[in-house]
C-alpha cells in the first residue's frame, strides 16, 4: 500500500545550489557592476545616504504630531492595567458561568416535578428571569 519512493539524487545537490548554478551569471555581472559603481561614486553615496538620513527625521518629527484641534469633546478615560483589567473581565465571566449552571440546575430540577406549588413558580419565575439577564448580559459582549 505505502510504498518507499527512492531517489537517486546527489545528497549535495540542494535547491539553493541549483539556483545559484542557474544564476550565477547574473549575479556576478550585478555584483561587478554594483561595486565598480560604488568605486566611482563613493562620495556622492554617502552624501545621499546622508540626505536620506534627514529627510526621514524631518518626515518624522513633523508628520507624526497629533492634532490640536479636536472635533469631538474630550471624554475622560480612565485607564486601567490591561492585565489587571482583564483578569478581573475573566473572573466575572467565570462567576457568571459559574451562577448560570447553577441557575440552569435549579430550572431542571423544579422542571422535573410534576405538580409545582406557589414557592416552587416563584422560585421558578425568579430563577428564569436571572438566567436570562445574564444570558443578555453575555451576548451584549460579543
Amino acid at each position: 500500500m505505502f510504498k518507499k519512493i527512492r531517489s537517486d539524487r546527489d545528497p549535495r545537490d540542494t535547491v539553493y545550489s541549483e539556483l545559484k548554478k542557474e544564476f550565477a551569471p547574473y549575479l556576478d555581472r550585478a555584483k561587478s557592476t554594483a561595486s565598480q559603481f560604488a568605486a566611482k561614486n563613493t562620495k556622492a553615496i554617502f552624501w545621499v545616504m546622508v540626505a536620506s538620513m534627514l529627510l526621514s527625521v524631518i518626515i518624522i518629527l513633523t508628520s507624526h504630531r497629533s492634532p490640536h484641534i479636536t472635533l469631538r469633546p474630550h471624554k475622560t478615560v480612565i485607564a486601567k492595567s490591561p492585565v489587571t483589567g482583564g483578569f478581573q473581565q475573566i473572573m466575572a465571566t467565570g462567576n457568571a458561568i459559574q451562577e448560570m449552571l447553577a441557575l440552569r440546575k435549579m430550572i431542571d430540577s423544579l422542571s422535573e416535578k410534576k405538580q409545582l406549588t406557589s414557592a416552587d413558580s416563584a422560585r421558578l419565575d425568579t430563577a428564569l428571569d436571572s438566567f436570562q439577564k445574564l444570558n443578555h448580559k453575555f451576548n451584549q459582549r460579543k
